[in-house]
């Protein structure tokens, strides 16, 4: 932090122009939780203050304003990151509230996909919903994180790297082991003879 009261160093300056960046990113990439854009940019220019002030390796320029390319785009990359983490946290709160709260035997049959289904094929599309709601809460925070992420499908999207792909590749195997588990073998080609 500055030592002088009325002087900011260059990233608390620089925040009003994150902000910015940020709300532009979420307007691209998630329009649907509109709602919840606000409180998400908060959130990350909150948690951004406070990993500056409570990290040590901070480049010196941030305080400074003697600021590289590199350290700048540092910068914003943190804001980046600490925001999709703020928003696999919303999907993840979601779905666990949702686990919480919902019952999934009493959702009525109109409110599930596939209009013109089965009822043996709703009833089991529900009984999915529930094992893979349940295998979710039950995964690492950062295998929840991947799959939130990878969930939004934008293109923009930082791409995965080698271990991350393949987290999130053991995270929905054992989504579907757990599903072939609870309900069988047999599940793949009643969905497919729909």
């Amino acid at each position: 932090m500055s030592t002088d009261g009325d002087k900011q160093d260059w990233w608390q300056h620089e925040l009003p122009a994150v902000e910015r960046e940020l709300k532009t990113w979420l307007l691209k990439r998630l329009p649907q939780r509109m709602a919840d854009h606000d409180d998400l940019v908060n959130e990350t220019l909150l948690c951004v203050s406070q990993w500056i002030t409570n990290h040590r390796n901070v480049p010196e320029g941030w305080f400074t304003g003697q600021v590289s390319k590199k350290e700048r785009n540092s910068f914003y990359r943190l804001a980046r990151v600490i925001l999709r983490r703020r928003i696999a946290d919303l999907y993840r709160l979601d779905t666990r509230d949702w686990g919480q709260l919902m019952r999934v035997e009493k959702l009525q049959m109109d409110d599930l996909p596939s209009k013109g289904a089965s009822a043996e094929h709703r009833i089991l599309l529900r009984r999915m919903l529930k094992i893979t709601a349940g295998v979710l809460a039950t995964l690492k925070p950062e295998d929840r994180d991947l799959i939130a992420i990878s969930s939004i499908g934008s293109s923009g999207a930082h791409a995965l790297g080698a271990r991350e792909r393949q987290r999130l590749r053991r995270a929905r195997k054992k989504i579907a082991r757990a599903i072939i588990s609870e309900l069988g073998d047999s599940v793949s080609e009643l969905l497919s003879s729909e």
